[in-house]
């Protein structure tokens, strides 16, 4: 009961507490707020990065380097760099780290790449090492933004939806250092920004096959 009726008294009191210890705390004790070099840049930067995450943008290191340079030129900073070590101490000051939005982790099977790794050379028993190739495919969504975030410290990690549009691309090498062809793979046989820029796909320095959901299939492969 006592701590109670001590806090409901200093709440009472509160503005003039704050208002005596002001007044008697020396001037030259006072902590003074730092000012960083280029402060006008370093506050437009932060509401910038503020009204992004405000919206779920993703945003990225080269990003606030751009703009920075950009606000620095509009305000005739002729000096101003926006270097890594600009970057580095602008996150630091603000609180700001770079996280994951949200994603997949891929975890490797060790045991099974060991197991292949034994029954390879079967595998390439009888072929000259010119004629040994590995092929490999990986998807590329080309309207998706990144998937790490400079973030406030604490902040929620939301970035929204990805975009799914997606190819698939298969490259090939030798063992030998032989390159193939790149193979992609789109949706359509002839996507509409090759017909509006007149491009034919077997103009293309890539060999362009199409499935409906722009997958491998073995009619493809």
């Amino acid at each position: 009961m006592a701590c109670q009726r001590q806090l409901r008294t200093l709440k009472k009191n509160e503005h003039s507490i704050i208002n005596s210890v002001e007044s008697n705390c020396s001037q030259n004790r006072k902590r003074k707020t730092r000012k960083t070099e280029n402060e006008e840049v370093n506050n437009i930067m932060l509401e910038f990065f503020i009204k992004c995450r405000a919206q779920n943008i993703r945003v990225t290191g080269p990003m606030l380097q751009a703009k920075a340079e950009e606000i620095a030129s509009s305000l005739q900073i002729e000096k101003f760099s926006a270097s890594n070590g600009w970057l580095e101490a602008f996150r630091r000051r603000n609180n700001i780290e770079f996280r994951a939005l949200f994603g997949e982790s891929a975890n490797v099977d060790k045991k099974a790449a060991d197991d292949w790794k034994r029954h390879l050379a079967a595998v390439v028993e009888g072929y000259v090492i010119e004629d040994q190739f590995n092929a490999d495919e990986t998807a590329m969504f080309y309207r998706q933004l990144p998937r790490k975030s400079m973030v406030f410290k604490g902040e929620s990690c939301k970035g929204g939806k990805f975009a799914k549009e997606r190819l698939s691309i298969m490259l090939c090498c030798s063992a030998t250092g032989e390159k193939l062809k790149p193979l992609i793979i789109g949706n359509v046989a002839r996507p509409r920004a090759f017909k509006q820029n007149s491009v034919t796909p077997d103009n293309l320095p890539v060999t362009w096959k199409h499935s409906k959901k722009a997958w491998m299939t073995t009619a493809v492969f």
